[in-house]
């Protein structure tokens, strides 16, 4: 069996996945510490999952962060599970789930697939009703981002919100942030001088007793033009799509 892509140590795994490497410290839950051959991904803070609503810091750590019940590794999934408290509550777990270059299929031999991780986010409640809304996160320093247009099927500059964002990080160097059509959220995204932010707001609905609540998102790595990239990511978020949700515990 092959080794691991994770490596967990006092609560922080670090990641390994062909030229791509970073850091997920899980009582703070972010993807950091990016890089790509040894060369950092300048401001890249991936898929912070921040479980309190009422807070708009982003990819900073939460103003109290869920009680850490196990962090643990399984094939390529890191897996971290948090208790309910008094303020926030909620019983979450959380799925990081790395995604090897050959899982991925893409249209365009141009483009090269770096692999890229699925975020699967779960929330519960001993409760008989509680807002169980939880931001995601993305932040990074860029050259332009392209969002899905809907209505022309195609990555349209300056589009409302769709179902992914493309974000260029370097002359050949993208990252393609989707949300599976499952879940009723889209992301949003905004430019403030070099720095690209996406966010997701999930769970918008009330949660009661015995239901559980999950969302999938992926984050993906990718060198190539622009055009074939374009193609690549159609393709990609196709099949994210018809994928069959991971089978969680």
């Amino acid at each position: 069996m092959a080794d691991s892509v994770w490596h967990l140590e006092n609560d922080t795994a670090l990641l390994q996945l062909g030229e791509l490497s970073g850091h997920v410290p899980v009582r703070s839950p972010v993807v950091t510490s990016l890089t790509h051959q040894g060369v950092a991904l300048a401001g890249a803070k991936l898929l912070a999952v921040d479980f309190d609503p009422w807070f708009a810091g982003g990819v900073s750590a939460p103003r109290q962060s869920p009680p850490l019940v196990e962090a643990y590794v399984r094939g390529n999934d890191l897996i971290a599970t948090y208790e309910q408290h008094a303020d926030r509550p909620l019983r979450a777990q959380i799925y990081w789930r790395a995604l090897h270059p050959p899982q991925l299929a893409a249209d365009g031999a141009k483009v090269n697939l770096l692999g890229g991780l699925e975020l699967v986010v779960s929330v519960q409640t001993s409760l008989l009703d509680v807002d169980p809304s939880v931001n995601v996160v993305s932040c990074a320093t860029s050259l332009a981002h392209v969002p899905w247009n809907a209505a022309q099927q195609a990555f349209v500059e300056g589009s409302p919100a769709g179902h992914s964002v493309l974000v260029q990080l370097g002359a050949q160097l993208w990252y393609l942030e989707m949300i599976h059509p499952r879940d009723a959220s889209r992301p949003v995204a905004s430019q403030t001088n070099d720095q690209v932010r996406i966010q997701h707001h999930l769970f918008a609905q009330r949660l009661e007793k015995g239901v559980i609540l999950r969302s999938r998102i992926r984050g993906l790595l990718m060198r190539g033009e622009q055009s074939p990239v374009f193609a690549a990511a159609t393709s990609l978020y196709d099949q994210f799509a018809a994928s069959e949700p991971p089978l969680t515990t």
